[in-house]
């Protein structure tokens, strides 16, 4: 009797949402952003992707496959399994999933496409597969932000919301998330769009300059004032008034400010009296202005004035599938700057693509803390560090840079989702290595820290050992306690056998009786 096969379960995405497929790069830039949402697996299915199928929604609203012709017509296969995970079943063609060569089936773990799992085929074609929306939103005009995902969708949204009142908007974000294009956007697609539109950089206010600043002042007012002039206030009348790093206020400017905007008047200073204004206020953070109204650092009452609608930009990390959009985008911006925004664009036939694959597959495993404004600075040392029309590499400095990848050497093979090194505890990496055997670059990476970060947090805990700091003794009286078996001995030691062999070899040693080879080549490619 045949033995029942458990059931095949939708795969691990929240509820409302599919898994999908998003183009981050292709040897011709038109595919970018294309999207295809894999209904199949959402019911039992199998979904599969070649050269000739399936179709990807297009940002110029055609549908085509990846129709590359150095793809395989033989499909790499997607299959829903139990416990509501995926498996990937390779073809022909060569396939890297986050950064490994799987070589056969693999089973994504829970929540992978949450984050995202980054897809290379060949050096010509990088996709995202990731969790969308099963409703997709309705088609919105760009408001001029680049991007597709979900994410961006929601903030179009709330910029149309915005845009149709007159209440204070606060928008919040990650630095570099570009919360002034958001408000530009509302101020031009409200009421105001002909109105000034004035930018204020809250940081940048001294506190003795701040009410002529903001109110102007009247001629003789002090030593200096020579004539009669307005303010930021006065200079936005009718339009919009964006204060930039609110959270940085001083709290002398803030009394000022919180007047100003539950009365509608300002006064210039030296003025015998005030005068109304009707200006539009919109301002932006990174910072937590709740947490500051805790510690004292921001009134209360100016947050309610400002806060009457919020909107909270998602980090690059949130939405990974506009990272090849994006990039793209300010490639083109840079190489216009330099009269060569043709080499962008697609290639002969059997040329290579400017932006290869792995390239991207490489800035898509990254966490981009600076967000869109990191990336968009990464562009710009691309342009500069490949001047001619070979294929382009990332310069080795950017990549072991603070704000980039931390080592060139695993560009491919970086986890795709990255933790701040505070966020993960020592149990966590002891954990870790224990299960990876003692490798270290394997327990980084299974972590998704940098192993220069994993190995600053090793000298400051108890219990992990060096092998380099083994003695000959110590190694030779394991190695008898289990028989001379070099994986039993290197796990007592609790270093990685390829660690332990190379130790030995330079002591000395005997050579062990047993060695799992499998073992320390494995080691040893990590």
């Amino acid at each position: 009797m045949e033995t029942p096969r458990a059931p095949t379960r939708r795969p691990d995405v929240a509820a409302g949402r599919v898994a999908a497929l998003t183009i981050l790069a292709h040897p011709d830039p038109v595919w970018v952003g294309g999207r295809v949402l894999l209904r199949d697996l959402g019911a039992g299915r199998v979904a599969e992707v070649s050269r000739l199928a399936p179709c990807f929604l297009l940002p110029n609203g055609d549908a085509r496959p990846l129709a590359d012709a150095y793809l395989s017509r033989q499909p790499w296969r997607l299959e829903p399994r139990s416990e509501s995970r995926l498996r990937l079943i390779p073809g022909a063609l060569e396939l890297e999933v986050d950064g490994r060569s799987p070589g056969r089936a693999l089973d994504l773990e829970p929540g992978a496409l949450e984050r995202g799992v980054v897809i290379r085929l060949g050096e010509r074609v990088a996709l995202l597969l990731h969790a969308y929306p099963a409703v997709p939103h309705s088609a919105l005009a760009a408001l001029g932000l680049v991007g597709r995902s979900a994410a961006l969708d929601l903030v179009r949204q709330e910029i149309l919301r915005a845009a149709t009142s007159e209440v204070p908007v606060l928008v919040r974000g990650e630095t570099g998330t570009g919360k002034e294009l958001v408000a530009r956007a509302i101020h031009e697609h409200g009421s105001r769009r002909g109105g000034p539109w004035v930018v204020v950089n809250m940081a940048a206010i001294p506190v003795h300059l701040a009410a002529a600043e903001f109110f102007g002042v009247e001629r003789g007012a002090f030593t200096g004032a020579t004539s009669r002039r307005g303010g930021f206030f006065q200079q936005a009348q009718g339009g919009t008034l964006f204060l930039d790093e609110i959270g940085e206020t001083p709290a002398e400017v803030q009394t000022l400010l919180l007047r100003a905007l539950e009365s509608g008047e300002v006064q210039r200073v030296g003025a015998a009296a005030s005068s109304r204004v009707d200006v539009r206020i919109i301002s932006a953070t990174d910072a937590d202005l709740e947490a500051k109204v805790s510690n004292g650092e921001f009134r209360a009452p100016l947050l309610h004035r400002l806060a009457g609608f919020e909107i909270t930009l998602p980090p690059l990390r949130n939405r990974r599938d506009d990272l090849g959009l994006l990039l793209y985008h300010f490639l083109v911006e840079e190489l216009r700057t330099v009269g060569d925004a043709a080499r962008m664009g697609p290639r002969q036939h059997g040329e290579e693509p400017w932006i290869g694959a792995s390239l991207v597959t490489g800035l898509a495993a990254y966490d981009w803390p600076g967000n869109v404004r990191e990336l968009r600075n990464v562009a710009r040392r691309l342009v500069a560090a490949n001047p001619g029309p070979e294929p382009a590499r990332l310069p080795a400095t950017l990549l072991r840079s603070e704000t980039m990848l931390p080592q060139a050497e695993t560009v491919a093979g970086f986890a795709i989702h990255r933790r701040k090194p505070s966020e993960i505890t020592d149990a966590e990496i002891m954990a870790a290595l224990e299960a990876h055997s003692w490798d270290r670059k394997a327990t980084a990476r299974s972590l998704g820290m940098a192993r220069s970060s994993l190995y600053l947090r090793l000298e400051s805990m108890t219990g992990v050992k060096k092998a380099a700091e083994l003695s000959r003794r110590e190694i030779e009286d394991t190695l008898r306690g289990h028989g001379r078996n070099l994986p039993a001995a290197a796990a007592e030691l609790r270093v990685s056998v390829a660690g332990l062999e190379q130790r030995m070899r330079k002591l000395g040693c005997d050579a062990p009786v047993t060695v799992d080879r499998a073992s320390s080549s494995r080691d040893l490619e990590d």
